[in-house]
């Protein structure tokens, strides 16, 4: 199949989203094909740019979405009908999440913040007189699909709050575009998404964050507080030796102390100097008699390596 070219000649860049790792940017890309794709580009500045999706097949992608652990992009695909894809980042496993849906469109798929779902804008219900949308949930293989909204109004741009546990969305259902907030059910909640002409169910409870004549759309969380725990490394004994950690940071010798987000998995590995052996660890740092040994950060630690002559 031939690619029709570009025929605006000109490039454009938008929606990005970022890799989990900070090493990447993914973005909806206009460049010499008819229709936008999902490229990603590294963030080093080389502007070395990777072309992800197949622009053989005439349809528009945009809307990527990164997930949470950098495995998967999500996107809109549209072409007269859109459903939500995901793609692996180098291109591969291309896969439609919605194909169960032919006569609706699905688009704006967000990924839950720990990548188990994700929530999506469908407009099953779609009349002419209100132009409604409502907001979906389904797993992260696209199935077990629960409807979260059910208004006659537009509910659109769907953002998950750090925890998981609440979405935020803009809706019409207040006369104009506001942001409002709804509590998530939990994974595996068994309520009935509607059917036929009409939306079944009841919402659970929504909350009016915005109520002005303007427009607000599009919004999203702030970041969730980060806890951080001191992990601090003594050396004992008539030996010498150095401590070294992974994730990096103590150098002990010269660094023997650094602060770890919660849950970190600390791997401390100590080698002994010429003329000393290293003998165990003490304290809370796993197995204990190895040269390495592994502690998780969930409180402010103190680890000791002993060394001794040889």
């Amino acid at each position: 199949m031939s690619t029709p070219p570009n025929p605006w000649d000109f490039y454009q860049s938008y929606e990005p989203t970022w890799s989990p790792d900070g090493l990447q940017i993914a973005f909806t890309g206009y460049r010499q094909y008819a229709f936008p794709q999902i490229y990603t580009v590294p963030t080093d500045g080389s502007g070395a740019e990777t072309l992800l999706t197949d622009p053989t097949d005439s349809a528009s992608k945009g809307q990527p979405d990164w997930s949470p652990d950098g495995t998967k992009i999500m996107f809109t695909w549209d072409i007269g009908q859109q459903d939500v894809y995901v793609i692996a980042p180098d291109g591969t496993g291309q896969t439609n999440l919605t194909p169960d849906t032919i006569q609706w469109d699905e688009r704006s798929g967000v990924w839950s913040p720990e990548g188990t779902r994700f929530a999506f804008v469908d407009n099953r219900f779609f009349n002419h007189l209100t132009f409604n949308t409502d907001i979906f949930l389904r797993n992260a293989d696209g199935t077990g699909e629960v409807q979260l909204t059910f208004h006659e109004a537009i509910d659109d741009d769907p953002a998950w709050a750090p925890d998981g546990t609440q979405i935020t969305f803009s809706s019409t259902r207040g006369g104009a575009y506001d942001i409002y907030l709804i509590d998530v059910p939990p994974p595996g909640d068994a309520r009935p998404s509607g059917s036929g002409s009409a939306p079944v169910g009841e919402e659970p409870p929504v909350t009016r964050l915005t109520n002005t004549p303007g427009l607000e759309e599009n919004p999203d969380w702030g970041a969730a507080e980060v806890l951080s725990f001191g992990l601090s490394v003594q050396r004992a004994g008539s030996g010498r030796g150095i401590v070294k950690s992974r994730p990096g940071g103590i150098t002990c010798g010269s660094d023997c102390s650094e602060s770890f987000e919660e849950g970190t998995k600390v791997k401390l590995t100590a080698t002994a100097k010429p003329g000393s052996a290293f003998v165990g660890w003490s304290g809370p740092c796993r197995p204990v008699s190895q040269t390495s040994c592994t502690t998780s950060m969930t409180n402010d630690k103190l680890v000791t390596a002993t060394f001794d002559l040889t």
